[in-house]
């Protein structure tokens, strides 16, 4: 039998929709429609592998987030069976990862390199209070923490921010040179290494105390540099990291017994040519966890690993950590245009480039660029929770006609899809995006992963927001 996605006409611009389908042999279908699905067979092949799914996010940085906004953010209800329709609750969508961000200022003397004397340390509780309610949401969450700039006394114009526009020197001043040639100080790469190692101790012990279980996942050494701002931000060269991470923050990270990984370089375009200094480098490269990367002015898609040439790449995994929409539009919660948007940014990631996460830029927010506002969610939130809810951590991509009715690319083709199974191979999950102001009729081919006896389908369109469907019962077990 065919699936279809009806239109959704009374949407503001187009009628799209997005669907995620669970069997229950297998697993759950989400469907992100603009119009309905013409006659076309998405082929799914269980014997065809690719990527790990380390999960999904957001950022909970500045803005915090509501004890009310926890549960619709991070419940995990994946455990129950797909055929539960009481325990899946609708709108809810279960994000597996949140980031946060680290202050710059716990020196507590600004100017004066202290070595990582660290005095003022209770300006990280109010970030961290954030991921105390996540994890307590949900145990299993993963936390990462960003730097948006070194403490002010390891950088050139000893500021956390530019001091004026386009400031060169706003700039890490660690070995061997910063970007404007000035020489290096190995104060500043000591001093900034001890400084992340003192905050991941405490984080780790915020959390203990304030009733929340395991340690900070991923510390990440720099958002964007690449990119010179007014607010917290700071310039970095690519020896820079690869002596900071192999020789300063990896050795003392591993010599004060953390579990914590690192990431780097979370460049503003998703410049890997940033990490090829530490990636060709084999003292730095098994120091790094995560290479991480923001899609603002990226290509589309994303570079995959493989085009980098590494020659140090060994199970480092590859993180879409921040996009958002930059446009300053007023926020519109029915508005699938902006959901839409956001499905055009998570399947080139995750199926085209091979990323392992994906992750939104901040949960509140006025505008277009976050998920919540004045009491709403935003359909790109829902549709995020198309892919998050269902793909969790640990979930493998599986094979799958990516474009049905065509095209080559998300900004040609009206359908897009994709295939993940669990672990054991008892659930599998299809999201299915219809961009199309036109309904199209799709055939589902299983193959590679034994008989489904039914599917849950779940929607997002501009009236329903990760909407369970009626159960679809097969018959054959392979097609639907």
């Amino acid at each position: 039998m065919g699936l279809k996605l009806q239109s959704s006409r009374w949407t503001l611009v187009h009628g799209s929709r997005i669907r995620t389908q669970a069997f229950r042999i297998l697993a759950a279908a989400s469907f992100l429609a603009a119009g309905p699905l013409a006659a076309a067979t998405v082929s799914v092949n269980g014997g065809t592998t690719y990527q790990t799914m380390d999960g999904f996010g957001a950022a909970t940085v500045w803005n915090g987030i509501s004890t009310a906004q926890a549960p619709v953010l991070w419940s995990d209800d994946s455990s129950y069976p797909v055929s539960d329709t009481t325990a899946h609750l609708n709108g809810y969508a279960g994000l597996s990862i949140v980031r946060t961000r680290i202050d710059p200022t716990a020196e507590g003397n600004p100017g004066s390199r202290t070595d990582g004397n660290v005095t003022n340390a209770g300006v990280w509780s109010g970030e961290l209070n954030q991921v105390v309610l996540a994890r307590k949401t949900d145990p299993a969450i993963t936390i990462y923490a960003t730097a948006w700039t070194p403490p002010p006394s390891d950088k050139q114009n000893n500021s956390t921010t530019e001091l004026n526009n386009n400031d060169p020197t706003n700039c890490f001043i660690g070995l061997p040179s910063s970007n404007t040639g000035a020489a290096g100080q190995a104060g500043a790469d000591t001093d900034y290494a001890d400084y992340l190692v003192k905050y991941i101790q405490y984080a780790d012990n915020y959390l203990t105390s304030n009733g929340a279980s395991g340690t900070l996942n991923i510390v990440s050494v720099q958002n964007e540099p690449d990119w010179n701002t007014t607010y917290e931000s700071a310039l970095w060269t690519g020896p820079q990291f690869d002596t900071f991470v192999g020789s300063y923050l990896g050795p003392a990270v591993k010599s004060a017994g953390l579990a914590t990984k690192i990431m780097i370089t979370e460049s503003f375009h998703d410049n890997l040519g940033l990490a090829a200094n530490t990636m060709d480098d084999a003292n730095a490269a098994p120091y790094v966890g995560y290479i991480g990367g923001h899609l603002y002015g990226a290509t589309n898609p994303p570079p995959t690993f493989a085009s980098a040439g590494w020659t140090q790449l060994t199970n480092q995994r590859y993180w879409e950590t921040e996009i958002s929409d930059g446009s300053g539009t007023a926020f519109n919660a029915t508005s699938m245009t902006y959901g839409l948007e956001e499905a055009g940014w998570i399947h080139p990631c995750v199926v085209d480039a091979g990323m392992n996460a994906y992750n939104h830029w901040w949960i509140n927010s006025t505008g277009v660029d976050g998920f919540y506002d004045n009491g709403q969610w935003a359909r790109a939130f829902y549709v995020e929770g198309n892919y998050s809810k269902f793909i969790r951590p640990g979930f493998v991509r599986i094979g799958a006609t990516e474009f049905p009715e065509g095209g080559s690319a998300t900004t040609n083709a009206t359908v897009w899809c994709s295939a993940y199974k669990s672990p054991t191979g008892s659930r599998v999950v299809i999201v299915a995006v219809n961009h199309d102001t036109a309904s199209h009729t799709e055939t589902f081919n299983l193959s590679g992963l034994g008989n489904c006896a039914e599917v849950a389908p779940w929607l997002t369109d501009s009236g329903n927001g990760l909407v369970q469907q009626p159960l679809v019962t097969l018959s054959g077990g392979t097609s639907f």
